[in-house]
């Protein structure tokens, strides 16, 4: 069932609950001015999420390219607390040639 219809669902019934109370009056103008819309990358727990993902994207990216010298660097992007950071780094594991590059760059951002 499409979300739309649920949420449709569950405001009128609790319309109708709201009628033992005498509050239909104001349960109907809340739903009426209610945020239909959730902005998911305002949510905390999708940003943590992303965030995880990038890091595990980047160790990946680091195995491949470096092996296990490239692991080394890890600890240090797990310190890293910013998104667009992290982005950055990712695309300089595309073009660096060397760890002390990455490493330069790691030093510079925490």
């Amino acid at each position: 069932m499409p979300e739309e219809t649920l949420r449709g669902k569950y405001i009128r019934q609790v319309e109708v609950l709201s009628q033992l109370r005498d509050l239909q009056d104001e349960v109907s103008k809340e739903a009426e001015a209610m945020a239909l819309v959730y902005d998911l990358e305002r949510d905390v727990r999708f940003r943590q999420g992303r965030e995880l993902g990038m890091i595990e994207g980047i160790e990946l990216g680091l195995e491949l390219k470096f092996g296990s010298a490239g692991l080394a660097l890890m600890d240090m992007v797990r310190v890293v607390n910013s998104v667009d950071k992290l982005k950055e780094f990712r695309n300089l594991i595309k073009k660096s040639n060397s760890l002390d590059e990455l490493k330069d760059f790691l030093d510079k951002s925490i």
